[in-house]
């Protein structure tokens, strides 16, 4: 049997030697290329997170708040001018019976008036005009909407359109009531926007989409 060649015998061994540091440099090279993929298809969703919320959730959230505060101080304000006038009415009565009420109250009435053009006069310029921008947001920006979201928007198109129909005097008293259109119908979406919202800021917050 031949004897082995030292010489070969010290070139495997070499090789070998060289060989471990640079797989494990190559592996090494892989696997930080693997972690800074991850970590930019990641950042690239976390990314698109807080577009959604600033483009499309937190301005849609912010109207719906501004809306409601809206009507809320409307209606407060509405009903505590009425109970002041009743009983204005009733006080006026018992000092002065009917014709005094009249003299009391045609006196006020101006008073009375005004706060209920205010109203309408918000609800046209300022009410109405803030749904039309969370349509135009929701529109132009229809690609940051959740598929669950966009199934609302429909409802709200309608809602808007038959407001404006109902301005422009092209709608009679009659068909939106028989519509039963309300703000009723906009629940389901204020909801869904303000449970998205609560979770995609979530997701931002733990920075993990």
């Amino acid at each position: 049997m031949p004897a082995a060649d030292p010489t070969a015998f010290e070139m495997t061994r070499w090789i070998a030697l060289t060989d471990v540091p640079a797989i494990a440099g190559l592996a090494g090279v892989l696997m930080g290329s693997w972690l800074t993929r991850r970590q930019q298809k990641e950042q690239r969703k976390l990314d698109f997170v807080e577009k959604q919320l600033r483009c499309f959730y937190s301005p849609l959230v912010g109207i719906r708040n501004e809306i409601y505060m809206l009507s809320e101080l409307r209606l407060t304000i509405s009903q505590s001018s009425d109970r002041y006038w009743r009983k204005l009415c009733e006080e006026a009565r018992e000092a002065g019976g009917t014709d005094y009420v009249k003299k009391v109250t045609d006196g006020r009435r101006d008073e009375f008036m005004i706060s209920i053009e205010y109203d309408n006069n918000q609800l046209t310029e300022g009410l109405l005009p803030a749904y039309r921008r969370i349509v135009t947001i929701f529109r132009d920006n229809y690609y940051l909407a959740e598929e669950r979201t966009c199934a609302h928007f429909r409802p709200l198109l309608e809602f808007v359109d038959i407001w404006d129909r109902w301005l422009d005097r092209s709608i009679p008293r009659e068909v939106i009531e028989e519509l039963g259109h309300n703000e009723k119908s906009l629940q389901a979406l204020y909801t869904e926007l303000e449970e998205t919202h609560t979770t995609l800021r979530a997701k931002l917050s733990n920075g993990k989409a």
